[in-house]
């Protein structure tokens, strides 16, 4: 009675333990997802205003459109990761992912776009109207190729984590496979089995001693 008591009561802790660990990991993962949110769409801002720069003077308007298109692409994309979570592409097969995230990419591209084109404007940011086509079309195709490598990272990411998952998986329950072979065996090795046997086959030696010696 009380070895089940201690028991239950171990397997509680454990069960509490495991759960405060579980919410832990969970917790880094998303500081670790806001800290990589932002200092890569701010890494990506600074590196393309230190090229510029290194060609022409930057007006202070261009700065501030950056500025915007960085914020702008740090939220959509992490609007684009809910959307991926609620909707569970990570655990598709790549033949179902991957037509999904090029067109996912393009959709996000246009959307940062058209709200960074629009403050352009607002900014009386200069722009060349002899190929403001081309421009619009290489501004969304450069957008969609950046996020398309977000989409690249983030899903390399979830397979990785997901293999070592399965990995983890697979070694706990060889562990209870074999620690459920263990308790078996202990059963068999009782001394009530035990007991029971040494009698049925005291019994048996009386009875039919040659079915007595095979059991032996």
């Amino acid at each position: 009675m009380n070895t089940a008591i201690l028991n239950t009561k171990s397997d509680f802790v454990i069960e509490k333990l495991s759960t405060k660990s579980e919410i832990i990991d969970t917790l880094k993962r998303n500081n670790l997802y806001w800290i990589s949110q932002a200092s890569g769409w701010s890494l990506f801002v600074i590196v393309n205003l230190l090229i510029i720069s290194s060609f022409e003077t930057v007006p202070i308007n261009r700065i501030l459109l950056w500025i915007l298109l960085g914020a702008f692409g740090f939220f959509c994309t992490h609007f684009y990761r809910l959307y991926i979570r609620k909707k569970n592409w990570a655990n598709l097969p790549l033949k179902k992912i991957a037509p999904r995230i090029i067109v996912a990419s393009f959709v996000v591209g246009l959307i940062i776009f058209i709200p960074v084109y629009a403050f352009g404007y607002l900014l009386h940011v200069e722009r060349e109207s002899q190929h403001l086509i081309a421009s619009i079309i290489s501004g969304i195709l450069n957008l969609t190729s950046i996020v398309l490598v977000w989409s690249l990272i983030y899903f390399a990411i979830h397979f990785f984590e997901n293999s070592k998952k399965a990995e983890i998986e697979t070694l706990i329950f060889e562990a209870a496979v074999k620690d459920f072979e263990l308790k078996t065996l202990k059963a068999q090795l009782n001394p009530h089995f035990m007991f029971n046997a040494m009698n049925s086959i005291r019994a048996l030696i009386e009875e039919d001693p040659q079915n007595a010696k095979d059991a032996i």
